[in-house]
């Protein structure tokens, strides 16, 4: 889960840094400071956000994961769909009254900033000789590093408290273009999952990036899997 909030700069050092999960921020003019906060957990996640924004000069601007759930401001403490709908339908009212759509502002953003291409795989293994698949196909991913895909620059691995988080068995292959993909097994059904972010000019050319990085991912799990 990830949480951002804006701080006041002259007390950030001060309270900010000692915060679970902390360390991550930007700057900005007039004193403010955006303080990003990354937490494994929901509840957590709820709580840190609640004692945080009791201590200091904070300001909640956004939350959200990697499931889509979305939390704006501070009227609901849920990141369900009822906030994110509320923000699209402002979204959509203002564009409107300058003639775009909310695909023409993406489009938009697109040409600004890149293509980004985001999806995920997932595969399944059940029984105690799938959980022994998915252990080795860690190992693997682990040992092969950069040299699963010739495009990678480097790899993360959660297991190592990367940015103060717990550990976590996961990893994260970054691109040489901005692109990354990431490889954990899940929590609570016997699944590896596999996030892709592509980043490209445009959607062909992220369809072609994601098909040459997908099959270097698939090629690992099931030359991987056969073995075990």
């Amino acid at each position: 889960k990830l949480m951002i909030l804006l701080k006041n700069r002259n007390d950030f050092e001060e309270n900010c840094r000692s915060h679970y999960a902390s360390g991550n921020y930007i700057e900005f003019p007039n004193n403010l400071v955006l303080d990003i906060h990354y937490n494994k957990h929901y509840q957590k996640y709820v709580d840190n956000l609640n004692n945080l924004l009791k201590k200091g000069n904070y300001e909640f601007v956004i939350g959200f994961e990697e499931s889509f759930g979305f939390l704006i401001g501070t009227t609901s403490h849920d990141k369900d769909a009822v906030v994110a709908a509320m923000l699209v339908r402002e979204m959509a009212a203002f564009y409107k009254n300058k003639n775009k759509t909310l695909i023409d502002r993406l489009q938009e953003l697109y040409t600004e900033f890149g293509y980004y291409l985001d999806t995920q795989d997932s595969y399944t293994f059940g029984g105690n000789e799938g959980r022994k698949k998915i252990e080795r196909i860690m190992e693997k991913a682990r040992e092969l590093g950069t040299e699963l895909s010739q495009e990678t620059e480097e790899v993360l691995d959660y297991q190592t408290r990367i940015n103060g988080l717990p550990k976590a068995n996961v990893l994260k292959f970054l691109l040489k273009d901005g692109s990354w993909f990431a490889i954990r097994p899940s929590g609570t059904e016997p699944k590896i999952k596999i996030y892709y972010s592509i980043l490209s000019e445009n959607e062909k050319l992220a369809q072609l990036k994601l098909a040459e990085i997908r099959e270097c991912v698939t090629n690992l799990i099931n030359e991987t899997a056969v073995l075990v």
